[in-house]
């Protein structure tokens, strides 16, 4: 008989083919998005802004990566691009989709991708922005609609009387198209506030080299500008409940920070369980003191420096006498 265990570090794929994906579950409970009936191809997917990019930077193998959610559009976005890139005489280029994401969809495919010979990837959808080292990424967002209106309504009330001294604007990335609209809204609603907000960006150039020096880390290329959270009172976080949330919450403890939710249209102070968060990862890193031995996970391809990361994180656990061991 098979043991259990086994089937936990290894898999023929048989599952990967044969599961079935729950969409609405997704979308309630990762912010998964798909484009509307209503709304066309062209403006969803910015094929004109697409185009821009790519002559501007004289992409020549275009790889396009899609979610699950999104590929049912796939032939129509390829269709679309390769139509308007003709209409403007650029001629030379070819375009590819991804079949799949060797890991999560959030990242760029690199893998994938330079099966291709790809010099340029487009990422559709939910990205979590992790640098590359080998392709430039543009990045499309997407457009889920929000009603920017009661979104500063709903956050005014749910602060009350305080008056800010400084609030800082974060989205989902589903919503950045809406982050400039929602700012002026906020700085009407308190004209004498400090008012920021995060610039995500539309092409991201991969990262040469990461220097670790013991516990910080160098890069000598971010996209990244200076984190304006920082020095900020209150922050305002549009969209659903994710990772970026909670990376939010445990870096920027000391801040206020409000989750406006645009499908359930309601706003909530999210900053009162970080202390719950950050005793939960307190709790996990004692017991991980104790540890002999370490499961290190790899569940990327594409990320800047990864494998320098893995060696160095395996010296210093060597170092303290651990015994590890390399999942991928």
């Amino acid at each position: 008989m098979q043991s259990t265990s086994a089937n936990a570090f290894s898999s023929n794929g048989e599952a990967a083919i044969t599961r079935s994906l729950d969409l609405d579950e997704q979308a309630n409970r990762t912010g998964v998005q798909r484009r509307e009936d209503d709304v066309g191809i062209d403006e969803f997917y910015e094929i004109d802004a697409t185009v821009a990019q790519i002559q501007q930077h004289h992409f020549r193998r275009i790889a396009l990566q899609f979610p699950d959610e999104m590929l049912r559009d796939s032939v129509a976005v390829y269709l679309a691009l390769g139509s308007r890139l003709k209409a403007t005489s650029y001629f030379d280029c070819n375009l590819f989709v991804l079949a799949d994401t060797s890991y999560g969809s959030c990242c760029t495919d690199e893998v994938a991708a330079q099966h291709v010979n790809a010099d340029v990837v487009i990422h559709y959808g939910h990205a979590c922005l992790s640098a590359t080292t080998r392709l430039p990424t543009i990045y499309i967002y997407g457009k889920r609609r929000i009603d920017m209106s009661n979104a500063v309504d709903t956050f005014r009330t749910s602060i009350g009387q305080t008056v800010p001294q400084s609030i800082t604007l974060r989205t989902d990335v589903s919503y950045n198209h809406a982050a400039d609209g929602i700012v002026e809204k906020i700085r009407t609603a308190f004209p004498d506030t400090d008012i920021s907000k995060q610039d995500l960006p539309r092409i991201q150039q991969p990262r040469q080299s990461l220097v670790i020096h013991n516990d910080v880390s160098h890069s000598d290329n971010s996209n990244l500008q200076a984190d304006s959270v920082s020095m900020s009172e209150t922050v305002l976080f549009i969209g659903p409940e994710s990772l970026a949330l909670t990376n939010l919450l445990m870096t920027k403890s000391s801040a206020q920070v409000y989750r406006y939710d645009p499908v359930h249209r309601q706003c909530n102070l999210e900053s009162a369980r970080t202390n719950k968060l950050l005793m939960r990862r307190y709790a996990v890193m004692q017991r991980a003191r104790d540890a002999d031995v370490f499961g290190i996970l790899v569940g990327t391809l594409g990320v800047a420096s990864y494998l320098h990361l893995i060696t160095e994180v395996r010296k210093m656990l060597t170092r303290e006498g651990k015994k590890t061991y390399t999942i991928s």
